[in-house]
């Protein structure tokens, strides 16, 4: 039975069909099932998983509106050094949440936002602000200044993910002289694919 459902939950991840997720497992085991798939970011339905959490989140919270909160908070508790173990996906998919229902988590970009310290966070915490700048860019203003600092003064990865999520902002930041080039792997638009620093100056400026 669990393989089946495992089966038919991977099917649904690779077609986007995220809202019918619910149909085939209770809340809690589609969320655990989704945290568990997410580890791996070099693989396409991990980002699947991520963007799935938040849609699921937010049809279960027109019912039970602490769902939502429970897996923000069992997601910061994996960030945190008590919890024994690391929550690599814990960012991105804090981020989804609130994307996909901002009003409810008004508090959360500030708190997300204060694990930047934490180098191998930083990345997806980056990519979480701009998705939220998406629908919601007012929660995630505060970050504008830093993020321009990250654009000449961090490596090169990090240089392209603070220039996309400038961008949901409709900023085109100044840039270091050698960020020409720059290329990194990057999720929008259902897909997990190598984008360059030009492209996505390019499109920022066509908004």
């Amino acid at each position: 039975m669990r393989k089946m459902v495992n089966k038919k939950l991977h099917e649904l991840l690779l077609k986007t069909d995220y809202d019918e997720l619910l149909s085939i497992d209770e809340p809690s085991a589609i969320v655990r099932s989704l945290i568990s798939i997410s580890y791996d970011k070099s693989e396409l339905i991990a980002w699947r998983s991520i963007e799935a959490i938040g849609r699921v989140a937010a049809l279960v919270s027109l019912e039970s509106p602490e769902f939502g909160r429970n897996i923000i908070r069992r997601l910061i508790w994996s960030i945190r050094d008590e919890s024994g173990g690391i929550g690599w996906s814990a960012p991105e998919m804090i981020g989804e949440i609130v994307r996909n229902n901002s009003a409810m988590y008004t508090d959360i970009p500030q708190i997300l936002w204060s694990f930047m310290e934490e180098e191998f966070l930083q990345k997806g915490i980056i990519w979480a602000i701009g998705r939220i700048a998406e629908s919601s860019p007012e929660l995630v203003q505060f970050s504008i200044p830093e993020l321009k600092e990250y654009c000449v003064k961090a490596r090169p990865d990090m240089r392209l993910y603070a220039v996309w999520a400038l961008c949901k902002f409709g900023i085109i930041p100044e840039l270091a002289q050698d960020s020409e080039n720059i290329t990194a792997y990057l999720y929008e638009e259902t897909q997990y694919k190598e984008v360059s620093l030009r492209e996505i100056i390019s499109r920022c400026k066509k908004m």
